[in-house]
């Protein structure tokens, strides 16, 4: 997407400002706002039907104090469901680590978790 980098430790930025919003279908996504780069990894990419950079949110979305907003429109059938990936690190000075995400919702209800050791 325009505007949108990752750098090579997984950190998303929006116009080079890591201050900015997720949205899922034009709300607020507390699921995805704790872990950003796990989640998205677990979005299978046929769930998701567009994605919408807004650089100057205006007065429809509470986003003051944010460089903009990134909106992911999904597929509504994949609203139910759970997700999750594993992943695993190492570098040159003998450190590793791996980390382990799971996320589920049923109707109102959902429950995400992150482990992670180094």
């Amino acid at each position: 997407m325009p505007l949108v980098t990752v750098d090579g430790e997984d950190e998303i930025q929006l116009k080079g400002s890591s201050s900015f919003s997720i949205y899922v279908n034009g709300k607020p996504s507390n699921m995805i706002s704790s872990n950003p780069s796990q989640v998205l990894k677990s979005m299978p990419a046929n769930s998701i039907k567009d994605i919408e950079v807004i650089t100057d949110p205006g007065a429809r979305y509470d986003a003051e104090g944010v460089s903009g907003i990134i909106n992911i429109v999904t597929d509504k059938r994949i609203d139910d469901g759970y997700s999750g990936s594993v992943g695993a690190n190492a570098n040159s000075y003998g450190g590793y680590g791996s980390n382990l995400y799971l996320a589920t919702k049923y109707g109102k209800f959902g429950f995400n978790g992150n482990a992670s050791y180094y």
